[in-house]
């Protein structure tokens, strides 16, 4: 009995509208590239992700955190001071 007093509520807003309050910006609900690029447009886009892919290996490549020896390390600063002709001061 009384469902049958009871009226059923829709919505009025639609359900997308409610979705973009959880952006980020007003931007976020769009793709990340132009669907039609010029070639300018498509260099530029190449080199951003070439560079990317780049970032992204040196992140996470597994090697990452090998580093050199200290003999190698010590042999590195005493060329770069002979390059800049700076004597030992002995500070560091």
């Amino acid at each position: 009995m009384f469902l049958q007093g009871a009226k059923v509520c829709t919505r009025s807003v639609p359900i997308s509208a409610g979705l973009r309050a959880f952006g980020s910006s007003p931007c976020a609900g769009f793709p990340g590239r132009k669907v039609h690029q010029d070639a300018a447009e498509q260099k530029e886009q190449k080199l951003f992700d070439k560079n990317k892919a780049k970032l992204e290996k040196m992140e996470h490549h597994e090697g990452s955190d090998k580093r050199d020896s200290r003999s190698k390390l010590k042999k590195r600063g005493d060329d770069a001071r002979i390059e800049q002709n700076r004597p030992d001061d002995g500070v560091y």
